[in-house]
């Protein structure tokens, strides 16, 4: 038969494809139905690139291995690791060899960045990945990351699938691809007839040709197997009826192939079916039961037949087609794959296979009752719960599964316990909550902690779901039972009673009642606990009950000894955390006088962790609803009690340090509320507590907003964007990007930051607190647009809703906006409100804002004398709290006051102060009003004074180490490639410090840098 026909439209966008890389990275789909052709395609590509000298790396999915974690990409990963140019990863390395990643590494998307730098060090590359649809989810996330954050080099990824088997995980996968990334579709359709008679090699009017085409449709894979035929098997008729996904004829063919091997070689076909695709060759003895010689007779002819091909110099052997292997496994009877998945198990075993290898076979082949097959899969389900909680599940649920009813109850509680995490880290939280709904509704009520762990357990998940009624009835209800009545009395001092009702369907909704703190250094709102969960989504495995406390048959389960209920009865410390997680779902409902009542008397227990809980409680509602001062002592006492922990006393209450660490954060304790987020960082990675890391990396990007440390927000907020998308929460996912907007207003300006304000709101709904940091960062945006009518109407939105402690914040964007519009007397007022509202607060960074907008409108005024003196405490205000970039507003402002009233001089000293904080920040957004102060000034201003000419000493005091190390290794005339290597460091870290070297040193190339520091050696 000749070579490829019918396809030459597909070549040709193939061959543009080539040509314009590796200068343009692309994403080529390439879409068809089953047989049509598309991997002979792929194939097709491939010998053309690596024709034209491109690096080739081939991956994909597989129908029978959908749960193997990154199977599309192990082959493509096992190529780059032993690619001597790249640059070898621990966590890809650890993926590719099936070890279970390190909690240090728990978040999935530092996987997927490992997989991008391993990949920018590789240099351009071609990644053909066939049969996507049966790709697993975790080589779907990471798939969807590199389309949206190609790497530093040069990339073309080729991808196949079969429309009708897109999966929604896989549409959306590909759905969103960076700008900077080329996208071609090519359809890949039937052959026409002429096509076909072409590819028989005959003319187009030939019987047997039109027979064929009739018959395939044109599809060549069915072509080719149908062409086998002999003239008996053919009747006459209509159009052949479909079995399936094949047409009758085509099922009769492959059957007859199969039909007419020797047993042997059938034996060793329905053998390498169960292995997989690819399959060693070496396993075939063993699955197949045969002698090794007869094994190897048997794969000699499956080859002859060309029923499995080797693959191009390596080893192993794969079907010729997926269809081909499909059909062979499920043409093997049901008996024969259990008892060969059994000896795949035993054979890979005998390997040094580990839980990830023997998992797949192990689930095909255990039998109930089998508890070493619970044990392995129970592990390989542990060992993936980080990095793919989507195969954890699956494996969870084969060894639920194994297990006989009512044996080892403590182990099957934990395994559901940790279903319910995997089920939550997918994003699944509705599973998740039904799963702990029936967990509860058939656990009894002895032993005492195991019931108040479910409990709490399932109020978490209802918050994160923001079912604040439903979590708050609950936590009310259990606290009620006489039993933890009896522990509460043990526990408090008389307090007034909170505020238990179990709400009903008549309460106004519980999101209606959080107002929510937005996203714009000094003059936005920030998240709270209520805006950003500090379980993100999945249960702390703090919550999961030791297995001492759980029953060990159920007896025990229902009838527990007088002895252990009364010790039970006695302890005080079983209703901690209903109270605790209670006083977290008031705080977050605005009921901050409840949440103290039921935490009050924990404030003085005699156990610091309980002590330290519930004063972090106590801080970030005070902070949050504006109770100031109590936040503040709470802060102290919440800050003593995490600084005083060790770091593994520490991990048992994370939570407690997202809430101190927002706490400070709202409290303008910039510093402080870094340090103790980096650590609760550090330490959930550590310990592989990934539900904390969306919330502790957002409260670090606000933190590094405020500080003005924009490169880092940036970064900051793509990751937290990547941690929200990995457990579909749309509202933190909409913080992310009201965070980044808020980074990119000072960056770039509002083109900049318009995308991701308008992303922020698309992600969320009205009327809730995720639309406040949302509706606000959009809002400024459109202010700096001059689209004051949209940003009039999203602020009224926000400020609609209950007050809460940014309220000055918003107040003061309301009086700008009127300012912009003429409106005078509201921005006299909405002025007036945001400073004495932020003055009763002591809030010295909104306070600063405040007065911006207020000597702005004294300005419009014409009372220069009372703008001069709002525009210099606001600079004053700014300074006390650290905020440098807010600071420099305050000091544009002071500048526009100075020329109205006629002071140049002073006029061009805040002026310079202004730009010399913009230039060190890198907030060109600040660019426009200070060159608007320039040309209003008459002149430029003069740069920065030159260095020391005895040397670069003074210039590098601006510098810090690692930006000295690299401006040093600049000025020696190292590339960016060089000084990685020599730093051992990514290249896209030497390109952001480049960026910083450049920007502090004001120099626009790297011969300025070299200028400044002519005596530089590579050292």
């Amino acid at each position: 038969m000749p070579g490829l026909v019918g396809r030459s439209g597909q070549l040709g966008a193939w061959g543009a494809t080539l040509r314009a890389f590796p200068s343009r990275s692309a994403f080529v789909e390439v879409v068809g139905e089953p047989g049509i052709g598309k991997t002979r395609l792929l194939t097709e590509f491939a010998a053309v690139a690596t024709a034209e000298g491109r690096r080739v790396s081939w991956g994909g999915g597989s129908e029978f291995e959908q749960e193997v974690p990154f199977g599309a990409f192990l082959g493509i990963f096992d190529e780059l690791l032993r690619d001597r140019e790249a640059e070898a990863d621990p966590l890809v390395t650890a993926v590719v060899s099936g070890q279970p990643v390190s909690s240090v590494a728990a978040e999935r998307h530092r996987i997927y960045r490992a997989v991008r730098r391993l990949l920018s060090a590789a240099g351009a590359r071609v990644l053909v990945l066939d049969d996507l649809h049966w790709a697993d989810r975790a080589s779907l996330e990471l798939l969807s990351h590199l389309l949206r954050h190609p790497p530093a080099g040069p990339l073309l990824v080729v991808g196949a699938y079969r429309p009708r088997q897109c999966s929604p995980r896989l549409a959306a996968a590909i759905a969103e691809t960076a700008p900077a990334l080329d996208r071609v579709r090519l359809d890949v359709d039937p052959l026409s007839e002429d096509d076909v008679a072409e590819l028989l090699g005959a003319r187009a009017g030939g019987c047997a040709p039109r027979r064929l085409f009739l018959a395939s449709g044109g599809n060549p894979f069915y072509l080719e197997v149908l062409r086998h035929l002999p003239d008996t098997a053919w009747t006459a008729g209509p159009a052949p009826a479909l079995d399936g996904d094949l047409p009758a004829p085509v099922l009769a063919a492959l059957r007859r192939e199969l039909v007419d091997l020797p047993a042997d070689a059938l034996a060793v076909a329905r053998a390498a079916a169960v292995i997989g695709d690819p399959f060693d060759p070496s396993l075939l003895p063993e699955v197949a039961d045969l002698p090794e010689e007869a094994a190897l007779t048997g794969l000699n002819t499956v080859t002859e037949r060309d029923l499995v091909r080797q693959e191009e110099g390596r080893r192993s052997f794969r079907f010729r087609h997926p269809l081909v292997r499909s059909l062979v496994y499920r043409d093997s009877s049901g008996g024969w794959r259990i008892a060969a998945h059994d000896r795949a198990r035993r054979a890979l075993a005998a390997r040094g296979g580990g839980p990830l290898a023997l998992a797949p076979h192990v689930l095909r082949a255990a039998t109930v009752g089998d508890l070493d097959a619970v044990a392995l899969l129970r592990r390989a389900a542990t060992d993936v719960l980080d990095t793919a909680p989507a195969t954890a599940v699956e494996w969870l649920r084969g060894a639920l599964s194994l297990l006989p009813p009512g044996r080892d109850p403590a182990a099957r509680l934990e395994m559901l316990v940790m279903k319910t995490r995997a089920l939550a880290m997918t994003g699944d939280l509705g599973r998740s909550r039904e799963l702990l709904h029936d967990m509860l509704a058939s656990a009894p009520r002895r032993p005492l902690g195991l019931r108040v762990a479910l409990v709490a357990q399932c109020a978490l998940v209802e918050r994160v779901l923001g079912h604040y009624s439903a979590a708050a009835g609950m936590l009310t209800a259990e606290l009620a039972e006489p039993d933890l009545a009896g522990t509460r009395a043990h526990a408090t001092r008389p307090t007034a009673p909170p505020d238990a009702a179990v709400p009903t369907k008549a309460e106004v909704p519980s999101e209606a009642a959080v107002p929510s703190e937005a996203a714009v250094p000094s003059e936005a709102a920030v998240p709270s606990e209520a805006a950003v969960p500090s379980e993100a989504a999945v249960p702390s495995e703090a919550a999961v009950p030791s297995e001492a406390a759980v029953p060990t048959n159920a007896a025990d389960a229902t009838a527990p000894s007088d002895t252990a209920e009364a010790a039970e009865a006695a302890d005080p410390t079983l209703s901690h955390p209903l109270r605790l997680e209670l006083a977290t779902v008031a705080a977050l409902r605005g009921r901050f006088e409840q949440s103290r009542a039921l935490v009050a008397a924990l404030g003085d227990h005699a156990n610091r962790v309980v002590v330290t809980a519930a004063h972090a409680v106590l801080a970030v509602g005070g902070a949050h609803t504006g109770a100031i001062h109590q936040a503040r002592r709470s802060v102290e006492r919440a800050a003593a009690g995490v600084d005083a922990m060790s770091d593994r006393e520490l991990s048992g209450v994370l939570d407690a340090v997202g809430q101190l660490g927002w706490a400070e954060t709202l409290l303008e304790q910039h510093a402080a509320a870094t340090r103790h987020l980096e650590r609760g960082l550090a330490l959930s990675r550590r310990f592989g507590q990934n539900h904390v890391v969306t919330y502790f990396l957002l409260g670090r990007c606000f933190a590094a907003n405020a500080l003005g440390e924009l490169a880092t927000a940036v970064e900051l907020a793509g990751d937290a964007a990547e941690s929200a998308q990995l457990i579909a929460s749309r509202p933190m996912t909409a913080m992310a990007h009201a965070l980044r907007a808020s980074a990119e207003l000072w960056l770039s300006g509002p083109e900049g930051a318009a995308p991701w304000a308008e992303r922020a709101v698309a992600a969320t709904d009205r009327h809730t607190w995720w639309w406040d940091a949302a509706g606000g960062a959009l809002s400024r945006v459109r202010l700096a647009q001059g689209r004051l009518a949209e940003a009039r109407d999203l602020l009224a939105d926000v400020l609609s809703r209950p007050a809460g402690c940014m309220r000055p914040t918003w107040l003061a964007l309301r009086a700008e906006i009127a300012l912009a519009a003429g409106d005078l007397p509201l921005a006299r007022r909405s002025a007036a409100e945001a400073v004495d509202e932020a003055t009763a607060l002591e809030l010295a960074g909104q306070r600063g804002g405040a007065l911006v907008a207020a000597a702005r409108v004294h300005l419009a005024d014409g009372r220069l004398d009372l703008a001069e003196d709002a525009a210099r405490r606001a600079e004053e205000d700014q300074h006390a709290v650290g905020q440098p970039l807010p600071r420099a507003r305050a000091l544009v402002t002071a500048a526009e006051i100075a020329l109205a009233a006629g002071d140049a001089a002073a006029a061009a000293e805040h002026t310079r102060r202004a730009k010399a904080i913009a230039r060190e920040r890198g907030a060109t957004g600040l660019r426009p009003p200070v060159l608007d102060l320039e040309r209003r000034l008459g002149a430029r201003l003069p740069r920065p004074s030159e260095p020391d000419p005895a040397g670069g000493a003074g210039v590098l005091g601006a510098l810090t180490g690692r930006e000295r190390q690299i401006a040093q290794l600049l000025a020696a005339g190292l590339s960016n490639k060089e000084i990685a290597e020599r730093l051992v460091i990514a290249p896209r870290t030497v390109e952001t410090h480049v960026t910083r070297v450049l920007r502090k040193l004001a120099v626009r190339s790297r011969a300025g840098v070299a200028r400044l520091l002519p005596d530089s050696d590579p050292v």
